[in-house]
């Protein structure tokens, strides 16, 4: 099959005036697009380099005769909308995609409306308050402290560090003002959860979803404030591994609340749910990721390795799905 593969690499990237340090850490270094690439082809499918948002429009309506299908991990830029840009463009020319829709991409980007539609569909999350600005944070403040802020359309741990976790209003000005200042938007702020943290990767779509691999506990280095923030993202250090130490009851009730969320809001194909445990030990929802990391040191990589599957076999596992969806497994077993 011919495989058209969208991205950005972070190395392309030059900062602009005013932008944070962790501005381009949504993008993939290079690294990943080229493994990503060899794997497409270890496959043993054509693959048409297409690249950012920009080289996908100013190919135009020919790209639809030129590729079967889509893999995309761009993320897009500065904009509520920006992950949907590349499956709105695909969506309009027709072009088959692997991976969510242009509307849950918007929509998990956008962290409060996200918990909004989770909760509704009965998944504990973390209660939360929307902020403009340090002048709008709620008087009398609503939640209990400690309180945890953060950017509300941001991923990979933009704009949280170990400072995030405020105990007091004045702490929490601060960091309100901070965030709305650097990353221009509103400010998320959720009660603290104190327990520990898993991610859960996900392959399929609707109820043919189920856990890829196995949960994975998110182990965070001294020093961190007990949050998993932008400073540890791209770290040497390795935070996943299997959480074989966890009981199975546990294991169940993290894995159907991750598979509820990740299904109400609509994922495809291929994502990942971020969960932590309260003061009860109960898990919480914390976020949903439609475009997860694909390296080989992230998360889905570590559930490939478990399920004995090679890195290619991942990406071919993650087409499979979208093919399976759209109709066209017949199409790449006849090619």
């Amino acid at each position: 099959m011919r495989i058209g593969f969208t991205y950005e690499k972070r190395e392309d990237f030059v900062f602009r005036a005013g932008d944070p340090a962790d501005a381009h850490s949504e993008f993939d270094r290079a690294a990943t697009v080229q493994v990503i690439s060899d794997a497409i082809v270890e496959l043993g499918h054509d693959l048409v380099d297409i690249g950012a948002p920009a080289a996908l429009i100013a190919r135009g309506r020919s790209v639809a005769d030129e590729v079967d299908i889509v893999f995309n991990i761009a993320e897009g830029y500065g904009t509520a909308s920006r992950e949907g840009w590349v499956p709105s463009i695909l969506e309009a020319l027709g072009v088959p995609f692997a991976g969510s829709d242009a509307a849950s991409l918007n929509v998990t980007l956008n962290k409060g409306w996200t918990k909004m539609i989770v909760s509704h569909s009965g998944v504990r999350t973390a209660p939360f308050v929307l902020a403009e600005g340090a002048d709008s944070i709620p008087d009398p403040f609503p939640l209990p402290f400690p309180v945890l802020a953060k950017p509300n359309r941001e991923g990979s741990s933009k704009g949280i560090s170990g400072d995030s976790i405020s105990r007091d209003i004045a702490h929490l000005r601060e960091r309100v003002d901070l965030i709305t200042r650097s990353y221009r938007q509103q400010a998320l702020i959720e009660a603290f959860l104190p327990g520990r943290e898993f991610t859960i990767p996900i392959l399929g779509t609707g109820n043919g979803a189920r856990v890829f691999g196995d949960v994975i506990s998110v182990t965070l280095p001294g020093g961190t404030g007990d949050v998993y923030g932008n400073e540890i993202v791209f770290d040497p250090y390795n935070p996943y591994a299997i959480a074989a130490d966890i009981a199975p009851e546990l294991r169940a009730e993290i894995a159907q609340l991750a598979l509820t969320a990740f299904r109400a809001v609509g994922c495809r194909d291929f994502g990942r749910v971020d969960v932590r445990l309260d003061a009860d030990g109960r898990p919480n929802f914390l976020e949903v990721n439609p475009l997860p990391a694909l390296s080989r040191e992230d998360a889905f990589s570590l559930a490939a390795r478990y399920e004995g599957i090679t890195y290619a076999g991942m990406i071919g596992a993650i087409l499979d799905e979208a093919l399976s969806r759209l109709g066209m497994k017949e199409q790449k077993n006849e090619s």
